[in-house]
Formats: structure tokens, sequence, C-alpha cells
């Protein structure tokens, strides 16, 4: 992530004036980086997604305020999450008009949606000299790491279409394996068709008894 504030909201010992040597403020640059895990369960028949866990690390510079600025991770997470899952714009293909303008068709998340297992921890030792106290912007940039969810999603849908008959066979004969592309949101409609089941492979017969392994 990348934050710009003007050189003139500069404050003596709480924000920083324009570099040395320079007469007119300027602007100052500074990035904000991270890193997200996300483990995801995936309903392939209905294209539902399930966040298991999420585990960020942020790189806040020097937290004002942990308590504060973590919620602010969990809340642009979430908010990401979103963005990659759920809320797509549909339009009327005449006139251009925005259809999905209720949360009857835009779905932004909700708390359901929320990580069962959601883990946040700040970069150590990392001051930011052109912020705030040594501070970084907190709420914008875990937004990105939203796309963890959307990679992890990706993975499964990979996983589901390497079970079907079909694609097991191309990869036995040594065909490279189809790209199935998934972009945000990936939508449980999406999902479904990218996962591209096929009913007519179903068995509901029971499954075979499971013969033990003889002791060694």
């Amino acid at each position: 992530a990348y934050a710009v504030y003007s050189g003139e909201e500069a404050e003596p010992g709480i924000l920083p004036g324009p570099p040395s040597g320079q007469d007119s403020p300027g602007l100052f640059r500074y990035h904000a980086y991270g890193v997200a895990l996300a483990h995801v369960r995936v309903d392939a028949l209905l294209g539902e997604i399930r966040v298991l866990r999420a585990q960020l690390v942020t790189d806040q510079g020097t937290s004002l305020n942990p308590a504060v600025d973590a919620g602010q991770v969990h809340g642009a997470f979430v908010m990401g999450m979103g963005y990659v899952l759920s809320e797509q714009l549909e339009r009327e293909g005449r006139t251009g008009e925005l259809v999905s303008a209720g949360t009857w068709e835009y779905k932004p998340p909700g708390v359901d949606d929320i990580p069962e297992v959601f883990d946040v921890a700040f970069l150590a030792n990392a001051p930011n000299p052109a912020g705030v106290c040594g501070s970084k912007a907190v709420g914008e940039p875990a937004i990105l790491s939203a796309a963890a969810v959307l990679s992890a999603v990706r993975h499964a849908v990979r996983a589901v279409r390497a079970d079907e008959v079909a694609v097991a066979r191309e990869a036995r004969l040594g065909a490279p394996p189809e790209h199935v592309p998934l972009d945000a949101p990936a939508t449980p409609a999406a999902i479904v068709k990218a996962c591209a089941l096929d009913e007519r492979t179903f068995s509901y017969a029971p499954p075979p008894p499971v013969t033990p392994a003889p002791p060694p």
C-alpha cells in the first residue's frame, strides 16, 4: 500500500516537515507492508465459502493504539473479503442503470462472514520516520490482504477440478492442467461454474469398507 500526505500539514514533533534542503513542503510518501494467509472451505455444489482461518502481519510503524489499529485491520480485511467474494455490481445492459442497488442484489459481508479464527500481529521495531509519531496508515492497507482469500478459493477450485475424472485422465496422459479463470468477485455462481461438477459422475452408493492395515 502507498500513502501520501502534504507537507503543509507538518507540525513540530508530530508530523515531519520538508526534507532537508527543500523550501517547499512537497509530499511525503511511504509504503505500508503486510502479509496474509487464509484457509477456506468451499462447497463445490452450492458455491458457498467459509473462511476458517486468517492470519495477518501488518506494518503499522509505531502503533499509537494497538487495540484500535487491530480493530481497523480486522474491519479492513473483512471489507476486502466483500470486494473479492460477493460485492458484484450489475448494470442494465441498455441504459447502464445500476440494478444491484440494494442488499437483495448487492451482498456486503456480514457478521457470519468473519473468519472463524482471526489473528492479527504488527511488524515489530519498524517506526515510520515520515508518519505521525512514527505511525503508518492502518485502515486501507489491510484491504489488500483479502487477496489471500481469493487465492485460497482458487486453490480449492483447482483441487475440486483435479478430482474430476476427465481432468485426472488428462493429467495421466501428460496434458497440462486446464486454467480456470476465477476473477473477483468470486460469487457462489462463479464458483459453481468454475468447479464444473458433472452430476452424472456422482455415486450415491455407500463407500467400500476400509480394511485396516496389518500391524508392522
